[in-house]
């Protein structure tokens, strides 16, 4: 199977496993719950990583990818991730 086929379903699998999202953090306290001397609340972004709706299935999708991998000697879906 050449690596054009392969190329962007792969792609796109890895892409649904998730990403990076910035979340909106309203108070800006320290670690023990203490008000900063400022006494001023300033929202900040934060970038956290979601899971994706079907990480799950994704996971699975990449399994059989790389199981098809082995089959083979081209090393196709090795070289793609």
């Amino acid at each position: 199977m050449g690596g054009k086929f392969l190329e962007p379903t792969v792609l796109a699998v890895v892409s649904d496993l998730g990403g990076f999202e910035d979340i909106l953090i309203e108070s800006d306290n320290d670690e023990d719950n203490r008000e900063r001397h400022d006494n001023q609340s300033k929202p900040r972004l934060q970038k956290v990583y979601k899971l994706g709706y079907e990480c799950l299935g994704c996971l699975k999708d990449l399994k059989n990818f790389w199981r098809l991998d082995e089959e083979n000697d081209d090393g196709t879906v090795a070289r793609l991730l």
